[in-house]
């Protein structure tokens, strides 16, 4: 099945965090961001705001100066996707509606997010199951 934007459940920056942890985790080395934007096709920009919540998590850490960038903080057998999901999703943002909702849109909203935190409980407790060394092992038996 093809993924396209419409049909994916994960925070939109999931897929890009899991991407940038792929190439840190195969080159060893501390990148700089403008490298790593290369080489995962981002803007530098955007990707910057993954790794600082990515470093804000513990996923990565950062270096200055010449010899600085950003590398892994553990190996990619200790890093959970349940991890890198969790540091990414990021907080819901409310939204101030002009008219106060009707009964019904807020009985529909409470059973929505209801439904939601089950399903954000299940996706965390499957991705604890696999690591960033999992995937990457995936990918190079394809």
């Amino acid at each position: 099945m093809k993924t396209t934007r419409t049909n994916q459940i994960e925070p939109p920056k999931f897929r890009k965090a899991v991407h940038i942890l792929m190439y840190l985790a195969k080159d060893g080395a501390f990148q700089s961001s403008a490298t790593i934007a290369c080489s995962v096709q981002s803007h530098a920009t955007f990707l910057r705001r993954i790794l600082a919540l990515l470093a804000n998590a513990g996923i990565v850490e950062t270096r200055e100066g010449r010899e600085g960038g950003y590398g892994l903080k553990a190996s990619a057998d200790q890093i959970t996707l349940a991890e890198v999901y969790m540091a990414v999703r990021g907080e819901e943002h409310e939204c101030t509606a002009v008219d106060a909702p009707s009964e019904q849109t807020e009985r529909l909203d409470a059973a929505m997010d209801e439904l939601m935190q089950e399903a954000d409980k299940r996706m965390l407790a499957f991705l604890q199951g696999y690591t960033l060394a999992d995937l990457m092992e995936t990918l190079t038996q394809k």
